[in-house]
């Protein structure tokens, strides 16, 4: 997605994922512009049990200000643990606040 105008914005983001194996974990967030995703902008399922498989259906919505305009907003997914994660119903909505 692109921002059509310089200004705040919320941006809304969430999936379906699980994270497989012990200690697992399933992180969704999103990049602005060049910037990398970052860790405190996402969601996250954490499998704390060797025997099973963690699921969640997640969502977060956060203010962004001063996003310039024609940025790009771009969903990032990450995997860590011994045998990873997945991801489905993925979603990702920008909506102004103020713009200008």
């Amino acid at each position: 997605m692109t921002t059509p105008l310089a200004g705040d914005y919320y941006i809304e983001h969430g999936c379906y994922a699980y994270a497989v194996d012990y200690a697992a974990e399933a992180f969704m967030s999103y990049a602005v512009g060049a910037t990398a995703a970052a860790a405190q902008d996402a969601v996250l399922v954490i499998e704390p049990n060797a025997a099973r498989t963690g699921y969640a259906s997640i969502s977060r919505k956060k203010r962004k200000n001063a996003i310039p305009s024609a940025a790009e907003i771009t969903a990032k997914y990450r995997g860590d643990g011994v045998t990873g994660a997945g991801f489905g119903y993925r979603w990702l909505s920008i909506k102004p606040i103020r713009l200008g």
